[in-house]
């Protein structure tokens, strides 16, 4: 893995929760597969700004071999082109708009530049503090003016996930912001997400030097926070879904757990730990009933909504929109011909299952035999399943059948 910060202002959740920094620092910085497939875009992205070119200058090539992440490199689909030429138009859109804006000055425009907030912030003096708060813009876009001095207008980050990052207050694009920001400058400062996979793709906020110091006071303080071996541990109030979504230390947080607890009469459960082990049984099958409560209230919230009611933080919204083609298929084959795409790529195969092909009504018995040599029968992962629960007898259970038959009585010592 490569080198990270302390302090990353990628991480929006140090700055609500100081407590999580010591706490994540005892799990290994391991890479998702979206973050991973993440890195093969904005590498995709830096190169093309690299050599000035678009995106389809690199379709269908694979860059990125060696990479600590994916050795093999990223082979570049037509998909992810398109997502990453939705930010090199806005970069050039806005590269004639400021050149309009300031025809004396020369517009530079810096790929994966390094930005040091840390170095920059002191909660008084605004001089160098820290070495542990530091991160990587995609994209900066300065002016320069004649006597070579320059001033930051804009910096920009390329979301190539689906879930929703907002401009606003956002902590990440303030550190960067601070970080490469020159005093002395009044212009007004952007700060800008493009994220294809969202509606609308791009989106900034423009704010004044004076509102960037504001706020950047508010993230040292926050950072200082950090340092503290006991600093506390401050779970969101989006039931985890909010900046404790993604972190490591999550699901062993007393934190979240209390969280989880509020407004709840724990006590009904008792000391878990202490239950007898027929009890505790015994308690876990009533998850059915337990989750049949929550759909049932659920049901209920929704019902009264519906009926015109108020129920506090809870609204009926729509869910995630679902793309459907509006023509027959017949036309779309067509129509996709004519892109130039290709037969195999418009129909994709799928191999067959081993499930599906034992099912298959065209086999015959002997020719699905054949086949189950060739199948390999995987147990699956080891988990807690109920199982019927054998009680042991006695000997007058065993017997009870055969003595009544014997019409015989049971002596006292069985």
């Amino acid at each position: 893995m490569g080198e990270h910060a302390r302090l990353s202002p990628s991480n929006h959740r140090w700055p609500h929760c100081p407590g999580s920094i010591r706490e994540e620092a005892n799990y290994p910085d391991t890479s998702n597969p979206a973050s991973i497939d993440g890195t093969g875009s904005h590498l995709l992205l830096e190169m093309c700004l690299e050599h000035d070119t678009d995106a389809k200058s690199f379709i269908n090539e694979t860059i990125g071999v060696d990479h600590e992440d994916r050795p093999q490199g990223w082979l570049v689909k037509k998909d992810r082109c398109e997502r990453v030429q939705v930010c090199l138009d806005y970069v050039m859109r806005r590269k004639k708009e400021l050149g309009d804006d300031y025809p004396e000055c020369s517009i530079i425009i810096h790929s994966e530049k390094r930005s040091n907030p840390g170095r920059a912030y002191h909660p008084i003096l605004y001089v160098g503090s820290r070495d542990d708060w530091w991160g990587t813009v995609d994209i900066t876009i300065l002016i320069q003016y004649k006597d070579t001095t320059t001033c930051l207008i804009e910096v920009i980050d390329f979301k190539d996930g689906r879930t929703f990052v907002s401009e606003k207050d956002n902590s990440q694009l303030i550190a960067y912001a601070f970080g490469q920001y020159i005093f002395g400058y009044d212009n007004d400062i952007r700060l800008t997400i493009i994220q294809p996979k969202t509606t609308p793709s791009t989106r900034y906020i423009d704010i004044q030097p004076k509102e960037l110091i504001n706020s950047i006071n508010e993230l040292g303080t926050a950072a200082i926070l950090t340092d503290d071996p006991d600093a506390p541990l401050v779970p969101d109030n989006k039931n985890g879904k909010g900046y404790c979504r993604w972190c490591k230390h999550k699901g062993n947080c007393e934190a979240v757990k209390d969280k989880l607890k509020e407004g709840f009469n724990m006590d009904i459960f008792g000391d878990i730990t202490k239950m007898s082990s027929d009890d505790l049984g015994k308690l876990v099958d009533k998850e059915a009933s337990v989750l049949d409560i929550f759909t049932n209230a659920k049901e209920e919230v929704q019902s009264r909504i519906e009926k015109g009611d108020t129920v506090p933080g809870y609204a009926m919204k729509p869910g995630n929109n679902n793309k459907e083609w509006n023509i027959n298929d017949d036309d779309l084959y067509k129509l996709l011909i004519a892109k130039k795409l290709k037969k195999d790529e418009i129909y994709i195969p799928k191999l067959i299952s081993p499930t599906q092909a034992l099912n298959h009504d065209g086999l015959t018995d002997r020719q699905k035999e054949s086949l189950e040599k060739h199948i390999i029968f995987k147990p699956g992962k080891v988990k807690l399943k109920a199982v019927s629960r054998e009680v042991q007898k006695t000997a007058v259970d065993m017997f009870s059948d055969i003595v009544i038959q014997c019409d015989t009585e049971i002596p006292d010592f069985l």
